[in-house]
């Protein structure tokens, strides 16, 4: 749909039609939505607006100043409470630095601002968290985790309390609407540089099999991968019932069964693996398929004590009994000098690490040495 033939009613009806067909909106639902002042949450912000008496919801906007583009942010900031007051919304400001926060953390940019924008969302007890996704994102998001070896999923609908109603229509849709309602946006620049990954799927990938491969590619992605979206909501259904028959949260880690893991097959396994490292790590974040296959292997080849290093400073330990996700320590553990047959507890759980002539305990780690008399065995992390 070009702008010069936009049908305003066939685009409220599409986005009525998604939001009725995944049951987004209740009736009397407070709504929080997430605005950043660019077109996209621009467009969302104007449509539930336009559709507020309908459902009879209550709106209010959040806003995240990343402290990242300083003059440009501070505009973006001031547009979006502008854009507020003109139209008596309730306005929630954030000012994070997410630079600091990613480094901190060990995260990218991208993540970073994942998990701040979504922690500050869950504050206000909103009925419902509304996000501008939209055909768009939804391709890039596929193409960025076939890339990464990721499941080549998009964007689901709706997760949890997460809603995003305008994932059945394009950006050149949402510039037509907002020209329907003569409404300004602001512009960050930032999506028209290539130093980021979905910059490059955006601005070079994608119109390249567009122009190449397939013109309608947005709308066949989406169209195709919503046969996958809901093979993925009834696995995922399996996935949770595994998971929590299996996994354990404890000391801020999550312990699977491992013999409730293998049971469960390869296929179950894995997926139950990434949603443990979701679960411990970020919303949103996914391990790869080779990440995967190692933690899963470690399982099946039963080394205690193997570990493998994920993104966002978590590993996962094998243990014998569980398969352990937790976060690294944030700071190096002192090193503990070893005694003969006077176990010691190191890490996170406490592990127990032995030097004996003897069988170790059975929860020891135990490692053969050839100690000289006088020579003294340090443990460090």
């Amino acid at each position: 749909m070009s702008r010069t033939n936009f049908s305003h009613s066939d685009f409220l009806n599409r986005v009525r039609a998604l939001i009725e067909r995944e049951n987004m909106l209740s009736f009397g639902d407070s709504v929080l939505i997430g605005l950043s002042g660019g077109a996209d949450s621009v467009a969302l912000f104007r449509l539930l607006l336009q559709l507020r008496e309908e459902y009879q919801i209550t709106v209010s906007c959040a806003h995240i100043h990343h402290g990242i583009r300083k003059e440009t942010a501070d505009r973006d900031m001031k547009f979006a409470e502008g854009l507020c007051r003109q139209f008596d919304v309730p306005f929630f400001l954030l000012k994070e630095n997410v630079k600091d926060y990613a480094e901190e953390h060990r995260l990218s940019l991208e993540d970073a601002g994942r998990q701040v924008r979504y922690a500050f969302f869950g504050k206000h007890n909103a009925d419902k968290i509304v996000v501008a996704h939209t055909k768009d994102d939804h391709a890039e998001t596929v193409l960025m985790n076939l890339l990464k070896g990721n499941l080549p999923l998009g964007i689901a609908p709706r997760r949890g309390n997460i809603i995003r109603p305008l994932l059945g229509v394009t950006k050149e849709e949402i510039y037509a609407y907002l020209d329907y309602l003569g409404q300004d946006f602001v512009v960050d620049e930032t999506n028209f540089t290539t130093d980021y990954t979905r910059n490059k799927i955006r601005l070079e990938l994608i119109p390249y099999l567009e122009q190449h491969f397939n013109k309608n590619f947005t709308n066949t992605v989406y169209h195709s991968s919503d046969v996958l979206y809901r093979e993925q909501a009834f696995l995922e259904e399996l996935t949770q019932s595994t998971y929590l028959e299996q996994a354990i949260e404890e000391n801020g880690a999550i312990l699977i069964s491992v013999h409730g893991l293998l049971n469960a097959g390869e296929v179950l396994a894995k997926r139950v693996i990434r949603r443990a490292y979701y679960e411990i790590c970020a919303p949103g974040r996914c391990i790869s398929y080779e990440q995967t296959d190692r933690i899963f292997r470690l399982c099946q080849d039963g080394k205690k004590g193997k570990q493998v290093l994920l993104p966002g400073g978590v590993i996962a330990l094998y243990s014998g009994d569980s398969l352990i996700f937790q976060k690294e320590e944030t700071h190096p553990l002192s090193p503990v000098l070893l005694e003969l047959n006077q176990p010691v507890c190191y890490g996170t759980f406490g592990q127990s690490i032995c030097l004996s002539k003897e069988s170790p305990e059975k929860d020891a780690l135990c490692y053969p040495l050839h100690v000289k008399a006088g020579d003294e065995v340090t443990v460090r992390s």
